[in-house]
């Protein structure tokens, strides 16, 4: 799994590793992948999934971070940003990391790139 880091806050760049998807899964109680797109795709989340997903995505530089600090960062991002902003840095680390659509297509065709097949 490649994942690329996208530029949030100054020190805390986002990238979904694979420890960051599955705190992910377990913060916002959706085992499968299906249920993450469900509740990201679908805009089906508010501020405390944000909140979770942001701090799943700041794990990997940070992997002491609390959940409950994630708000002043946060807070910090929103302050020369909009909520859209917020939205599409999400969306943009996700995509990066594989979890959410490619970065050539915007989506997830579900096929088996070809060099993968076995």
């Amino acid at each position: 799994m490649v994942t690329k880091e996208v530029e949030f806050v100054s020190g805390y760049p986002l990238r979904f590793d694979w420890n960051g998807i599955e705190s992910m899964t377990i913060a916002l109680d959706a085992p499968a992948f299906t249920d993450i797109d469900r509740i990201i795709s679908k805009g089906n989340f508010g501020p405390v999934s944000v909140r979770l997903i942001l701090w799943a995505g700041l794990l990997h530089k940070h992997p002491d971070l609390k959940k409950e600090e994630v708000s002043k960062i946060i807070d910090t991002y929103l302050e020369n940003h909009t909520l859209k902003d917020l939205s599409l840095t999400i969306s943009k680390a996700l995509i990066a990391s594989g979890l959410l659509g490619t970065e050539s297509t915007g989506a997830d065709t579900g096929e088996v790139p070809e060099q993968s097949k076995t």
